[in-house]
């Protein structure tokens, strides 16, 4: 069975590690929010798609496939935090809660 995604009453929590350095390059929280929220969402179907996307072994992730969120317009709250640390590379946490 395929997964369908989150559907209702969506709760994200997102922290975002940015590494050490914090400037207008790395970018605003409301930015980091924006991104993750389209993220979670399948790619518009009118989009342009890199030709990566057409191999086989990418079908389980396609980006018109619903990965977590149906409609982002059913999210209710978020909670985001950016943090200042000492990682090499930014990286995300996102927790998810919502129903089918």
């Amino acid at each position: 069975m395929l997964w369908a995604g989150l559907r209702r009453n969506i709760r994200i929590r997102l922290v975002v590690h940015i590494g050490r350095k914090n400037d207008r390059s790395i970018g605003d929280l409301d930015n980091f929010i924006t991104g993750v929220c389209d993220g979670l969402m399948r790619a518009d179907p009118r989009a342009s798609l890199d030709p990566l996307w057409a191999r086989p072994e990418h079908s389980e992730i396609h980006p018109i496939r619903t990965a977590t969120v149906v409609d982002d317009s059913q999210v209710v709250q978020i909670e985001a935090t950016k943090i200042v640390d000492d990682a090499e590379e930014p990286w995300y946490e996102i927790t998810l809660e919502g129903e089918p």
